[in-house]
């Protein structure tokens, strides 16, 4: 049986309050779950400061499973796009580093990609999945899905779930057309990959908001705004392809 390259991407931007927690704890996950990878966890920094950049560099040096790598610029997507884009494995994956998604989803994720699909993608919204989160947040994140339904006509339920897995093909054609650097990336993708007709499934996900995180990075009227004139932009941007 062929064992397959995977590389987990982990995107970080001065994460150091749950970093060194959530490796190990992935380590010790992947080393019993994952035997019939040759897995590698890839920390990707996108502009942290200096404390997060060595905190990541010691744990590249005292795991050999990790790897280290600095993007100059910030943004989950910009981390995600340099990766995946240097990356030479035959899958490609990412999780955020507060391992909001409970891990033992990451198996079905990663063999979804050995069954033939392209793109293997967590969702908090379908059956068997569960979710504990603030309700206005709640409420948001089905808008803002719903109002892909609306726009895009997406079979996906939840863009935003930053728990996605990808075949190094599919990326290679889909990467190119992503214009976001920032959270929008996700849904770029998707978008992008139903409309070129490649194969997506979704993994039912346990979920708990912020995860080991102490709280959350995103700024949600900042977002919000971001996202509906991004989500405006690639309507029209979309309907070119």
């Amino acid at each position: 049986m062929k064992r397959f390259n995977l590389d987990i991407v982990i995107p970080i931007y001065n994460n150091v309050d749950v970093l060194e927690k959530s490796i190990k704890k992935q380590i010790e996950f992947y080393s019993k779950n994952l035997n019939n990878f040759n897995w590698n966890i890839i920390i990707a920094n996108n502009a942290s400061n200096q404390y997060t950049i060595s905190i990541s560099k010691k744990l590249a040096k005292k795991f050999k499973q990790v790897q280290y790598i600095s993007i100059l610029k910030k943004g989950r997507g910009n981390a995600l796009k340099t990766a995946w884009s240097l990356s030479n494995s035959d899958f490609l994956s990412y999780m955020d580093v507060d391992l909001a998604t409970d891990l033992k989803a990451f198996p079905e994720l990663i063999n979804n990609l050995k069954e033939g699909y392209d793109i293997s993608v967590g969702s908090k919204y379908i059956k068997q999945a569960k979710c504990k989160r603030n309700l206005a947040r709640y409420i948001i994140s089905r808008l803002f899905n719903w109002t892909n339904i609306i726009l895009f006509n997406s079979k996906f339920t939840d863009a935003q779930c930053g728990f996605k897995a990808i075949t190094k093909e599919a990326a290679t054609k889909i990467l190119p057309k992503i214009k976001d650097g920032n959270w929008f990336f996700d849904t770029e993708l998707l978008v992008y990959s139903q409309k070129r007709g490649l194969k997506i499934k979704e993994v039912p996900i346990t979920w708990t908001e912020l995860g080991m995180a102490k709280k959350s990075g995103v700024k949600m009227l900042k977002t919000i705004k971001e996202f509906i004139i991004k989500m405006i932009e690639l309507k029209f941007r979309g309907m070119k392809i």
